[in-house]
């Protein structure tokens, strides 16, 4: 998969660039934001199913969460009940990925099964890095919300954006999969198109938050990478 070239700075009659500096730097300034991460709830918890009924989350949506399929752990809930309690971006993405790779994951499963494909190169790898600690799990939980929105912005159907997203996420499982030098709990981000990014953030619970501003940016060329990547390899 290949990469976005690095163009900074802004162009006359346009919105200048942010730079990722500026939003560490706003990170900083800021109070942190405490992250938490229920490791050993599930669904049917007391506390997360007072937090589903709280946010009028559907009952469609609640069964799916149950499904072992898609929540592998904890830490899956922890990051799809943050974005479902934030409407907007954060929330559309979470609803559609919900219902929609939970789909995407049940068709892997039936084509390792009838041997379309390897039980050792498929999508469902991407689901190990949407549930681990490092730093890639990280920035794809801060920036698939805009990915998504940018996709389907391009005319990109709900479930082939979010399809497209998880081969995003498997590119990077792979190349972290693959590097046995890897020291756990250094920084480092595989996901094509952000080796520019230098360090960890999240969201700020602020839509209108630079970090929301930057990662919007940086979003749209991401969806383009995805949108070429996937033509090239029709072409081949």
């Amino acid at each position: 998969m290949g990469d976005i070239p690095n163009n900074r700075g802004g162009e006359h009659g346009r919105t200048p660039r942010i730079d990722f500096q500026e939003v560490m730097e706003a990170g900083r300034l800021s109070n942190k934001q405490a992250v938490i991460v229920w490791k050993n709830y599930n669904i049917q918890h007391p506390i997360l199913q007072n937090k589903m009924a709280e946010l009028n989350i559907s009952p469609a949506i609640v069964r799916r969460l149950e499904n072992p399929t898609l929540v592998k752990s904890g830490r899956h809930l922890s990051h799809f009940i943050r974005l479902l309690e934030r409407p907007g971006v954060e929330q559309d993405f979470a609803i559609s990925f919900i219902r929609n790779a939970t789909t995407i994951f049940e068709e892997e499963k039936n084509k390792i099964s009838d041997g379309s494909i390897s039980d050792d190169n498929n999508i469902l790898s991407a689901n190990y890095l949407l549930g681990d600690e490092g730093s890639n799990t990280t920035i794809f939980w801060t920036f698939a919300p805009y990915v998504y929105k940018a996709l389907i912005e391009r005319g990109i159907d709900a479930q082939t954006a979010i399809e497209k997203i998880l081969t995003w996420a498997k590119h990077a499982y792979d190349i972290l999969d693959a590097d046995k030098d890897y020291t756990k709990g250094s920084f480092r981000v595989d996901l094509p198109g952000l080796s520019h990014i230098t360090d960890e953030y999240i969201l700020n619970s602020n839509p209108q938050h630079i970090s929301h501003k930057f990662t919007e940016q940086e979003a749209g060329p991401i969806a383009d990478l995805l949108i070429k990547e996937d033509s090239n390899a029709k072409e081949t």
